[in-house]
């Protein structure tokens, strides 16, 4: 299964090329889905710049829910396809995805700890990731605009 690790084998179609356009609409058609589901979720009310101990342990579960609808449009992206131009691009913007999803993972996590420092420096350190800017310039028009 996609995103689920382990295990070197692969069918000829698993590693079949295919055109970009392919691989950004099929991706693209995964992050709309994870979108609707992310506008489904009860956002708590705060200011995660001024967010206070007890505030962030409230927001702690709704960061988490999102953090999994990411970490599905990211395996759903990249079991997308392997394209066949941009490849090296294309994988770099996954491994960036990946290590987004573990910033947002540290992020929920110091939010459920009330670590205010914790959940601040993790969440600049997501912002800084440059997989938005990479899948946008593959011509992906949803994946990475959140």
């Amino acid at each position: 299964c996609g995103g689920c690790g382990g295990g070197g084998e692969t069918s000829g179609t698993e590693a079949e090329a295919v055109p970009l356009a392919r691989v950004v609409a099929k991706a693209d058609a995964i992050c709309v889905d994870g979108n609707r589901q992310m506008s489904k979720l009860r956002t708590p009310p705060f200011d995660p710049a001024k967010a206070t101990p007890a505030q962030l342990r409230v927001a702690a579960p709704y960061l988490r829910e999102v953090t999994a609808i990411v970490a599905g449009e990211v395996d759903g992206a990249a079991a997308a396809g392997t394209p066949e131009e941009k490849a090296a691009a294309f994988a770099a913007a996954i491994e960036n995805s990946r290590r987004l999803v573990d910033k947002m993972r540290q992020e929920a996590s110091a939010a459920a700890a009330g670590d205010r420092e914790a959940f601040l420096k993790a969440g600049r350190e997501a912002e800084a990731n440059p997989s938005g800017r990479e899948l946008a310039a593959l011509g992906f028009k949803v994946c990475g605009r959140g």
